[in-house]
């Protein structure tokens, strides 16, 4: 801001030649004439002042974030030792619930993150500009509250004209609910038909002393008869759920929400925040009423997830990755809905399943790990932002879905294996199954690793114990590179124009970067 109104000052001496500056830095006028324009001059500067002072913001947040990152040597040099460990949650028996002012950087990662473990953490809304979007319940004046719901008509005025893709949550269509395109707008005037028709089943907290207490098998038990009428299609109504709105990317501006450090190391979103041309990234709103739900599933790439509640109450049913054999059929289906009547004919092994069930409250966000299947259901009228990301911890995961995903693309169409067009078939099936194909995974990681090896070349990297870090990032990095390329019968960058390329296309290779990057960083700290 000051930068700004020094410019603005410069202007003003230059063309008007009757301004100075006092040695005290006060701005004297020659000329009454000149005060509207000075005043006028002044407001701009005022005004890009205000965006040179969010851009710093974010910056600040930024590297606060990096700093509150560090982890102790002790727990790098224990996490590079169990680099290929297996973590598939069988061991978790509930979710617990942690303040955010009670949890550490470390303990997160080392606990939770690294663990691959779910939990909620409480606090992480409090200075959010989102609240701003809830209309408090009209008893208790709180927006936590049960009768608390997302203000439509705010949402409306504010973001009426978005792009959205709405799941209608009474139809099945394959494994996930039918969907449509179409504005923000149009689907709340279909939420306001559907919550005229539904009235009012929730009570406000502060008459209900006993709402929190509740576990999540009391929650179940009237649940499941209201969920059966949604999925038999309530009242004749469609019950249409808001998914996928890339809110953020469409008002980068909007201070909606600010990213807790525990989430921040986030090489996904990153990718796609340097390659804005591809429009797309994993930051997403959810919005929609009472009863509305997400089929069983596991997040894309088993990606890392986070979904933090503005308003309204979740039920998540969660299974560890130890459990998914007991949700398959024999073509490999999974379930689609474990709250309604499951067939055993077609799901024999169903009732091994042993699930976790947590109630999410407002103000809070919950961690779903790598590989877990969730189904959600909306008690009350939601609104969530959530994330999907993956790093370090998780990369090894992402890698073998992408390997998994691409062998059974590749099998499913085996009788065209010798047609020269067999490759880019599989990419473009690959890509509408996962999200990414490899061509553009490979170019995710080789964006990664020169935003890696950067660091270490600028010399950012100041410390034990960060060198140790980076030496993890960079292990796991490679082992990403070298299990996509030696998978058969995939394009990669090399061949193909269609993707940005990174420094690392012409000097070699990300493979040999990251291989020599690691040998430095292991002579320097003395591990070979």
């Amino acid at each position: 801001r000051q930068l700004a109104a020094f410019i603005a000052c410069l202007f003003l001496i230059v063309r008007e030649e009757d301004v100075h500056l006092s040695s005290s830095t006060c701005m004297l006028l020659r000329a009454p004439g000149r005060t509207l324009v000075t005043v006028a001059l002044l407001a701009c500067s005022w005004a890009i002042g205000v965006c040179c002072a969010s851009h710093t913001a974010c910056i600040m947040i930024k590297r606060t974030s990096a700093q509150e990152r560090r982890l102790s040597s002790d727990t790098v040099v224990e996490s590079l030792s169990t680099l290929r460990q297996e973590r598939d949650g069988s061991d978790v028996k509930q979710i617990p619930c942690v303040d955010a002012s009670q949890l550490s950087y470390e303990t997160w990662w080392k606990e939770y993150m690294f663990a691959n473990k779910p939990v909620i953490i409480s606090g992480i809304t409090a200075d959010w500009g989102s609240r701003g979007w809830v209309r408090p319940c009209e008893t208790c004046n709180r927006i936590d509250c049960n009768m608390s719901r997302p203000d439509l008509e705010l949402l409306e005025k504010m973001f009426g004209e978005d792009d959205v893709s709405v799941a209608y949550c009474a139809e099945k269509y394959f494994s996930d609910q039918r969907r449509e395109d179409m504005k923000l707008k149009d689907f709340l005037k279909e939420w306001k038909e559907v919550a005229s028709a539904q009235g009012c089943a929730a009570s406000c907290s502060s008459e209900d002393q006993d709402s929190r207490g509740r576990s999540p098998a009391d929650e179940l038990g009237d649940l499941r008869q209201a969920h059966g009428q949604v999925c038999g299609g309530l009242q004749g109504l469609k019950l249409p759920y808001c998914k996928d709105w890339h809110m953020a990317r469409l008002h980068p501006g909007s201070n909606a929400y600010q990213l807790p450090s525990y989430f921040s190391e986030d090489w996904l979103n990153d990718y796609w925040d340097g390659y804005p041309a591809l429009g797309d990234d994993y930051r997403f709103c959810y919005l929609g009423p009472r009863g509305t739900w997400t089929p069983l599933h596991r997040d894309v790439l088993r990606s890392y997830s986070w979904s933090a509640n503005i308003v309204g109450r979740k039920l998540w049913i969660l299974y560890s990755p130890s459990q998914e054999e007991f949700l398959k059929n024999r073509r490999g289906d999974l379930v689609w809905d474990v709250l309604n009547d499951v067939d055993r004919n077609e799901f024999p092994q169903f009732d091994k399943a042993q699930a976790i069930y947590v109630v999410q409250r407002a103000g809070e966000a919950i961690f779903v790990p790598s590989g877990w299947l969730h189904q959600v259901v909306n008690l009350v009228d939601c609104l969530s932002i959530n994330h999907n990301w993956i790093n370090s911890c998780n990369i090894q995961e992402a890698t073998r879905q992408m390997i998994i995903d691409h062998q059974l693309v590749k099998a499913s169409i085996s009788d065209c294996s010798h047609d020269v067009e067999f490759p880019s078939i599989c990419e473009r099936m690959l890509n509408a199954h996962a999200g990414m194909n490899f061509q553009q995974y490979h170019h995710f990681l080789s964006h990664t690793a020169s935003n890696e090896l950067a660091s270490l070349q600028s010399g950012s990297s100041s410390s034990h114990e960060d060198d140790l870090a980076l030496l993890l990032r960079l292990t796991r990095l490679k082992d990403a590179v070298d299990a996509i390329e030696e998978e058969e019968h995939v394009p990669l960058l090399a061949a193909s124009g269609c993707l940005p390329r990174t420094r690392h296309d012409e000097d070699g290779g990300v493979c040999r970067s990251l291989e020599e990057a690691i040998g430095s960083l292991r002579t320097r700290l003395r591990l070979l």
